[in-house]
This record gives structure tokens, sequence and C-alpha cells, in this order.
């Protein structure tokens, strides 16, 4: 699965995904400061799943008629451990997203 991590989730997060999960940060596409909007169409063009730890995107973002699947971690991420388990959560759940919607990981 190709996962895209959005501008608010460290880089350095995508050491603790499984090597079934393809990961790439937004950074690296240059898409910092890229607003939400044209972040999800993007996304939607070149990956299966957004993950991100801002919650107000699913108010302010419709994913209506995208194929992408949003995961928006919940909680504090004061550090890269804090992005542990949240990441296992994502894991197991992630085939399981509907596309086109969100879905908002326990903390």
């Amino acid at each position: 699965m190709r996962v895209l991590l959005d501008e608010c989730v460290d880089p350095k997060v995508s050491s603790f995904f499984s090597e079934r999960f393809q990961v790439t940060h937004i950074k690296s596409l240059g898409w910092l400061g890229v607003k939400n909007g044209e972040l999800v169409a993007r996304a939607d063009q070149m990956c299966d799943l957004l993950f991100t730890i801002d919650s107000n995107m699913a108010f302010q973002t419709s994913l209506k008629g995208l194929s992408l699947r949003v995961a928006v971690g919940k909680g504090h991420f004061r550090g890269l451990e804090a992005y542990r388990e949240p990441v296992r959560n994502l894991e197991r759940v992630a085939e399981s997203i509907q596309p086109g919607t969100y879905h908002f990981l326990a903390e």
C-alpha cells in the first residue's frame, strides 16, 4: 500500500511502517505548504492512503469522488515515539478503510 505522510507528520515516522507499505513524505515531493484540498487531489493520483494528524482536515476537505483513504492520528504527538502505536493501529486497519473516507485512529 502506498502511504503519503502529511507535512504535520515527522518524516522519520516512515521508519515505523513495515515493508508492505511504501511510504513517502510530502516534503520529498516538494508539496510543503499545499492546501488540504489540493493536497488530497494530488495524493489521490499517487497513493492509496494519506496519514495526517490534522484533525481539522476531515471537516474542511471532502473526499467525495476520490479513491484516497485518509487516516487521522488523534492525541498528542510530542516526540517520534508518540507515533509508534498509531502507526501499528494504522497498519492493522489500512486495508479496511473505505476509499473516499476518513478514519480516525484510536489514541
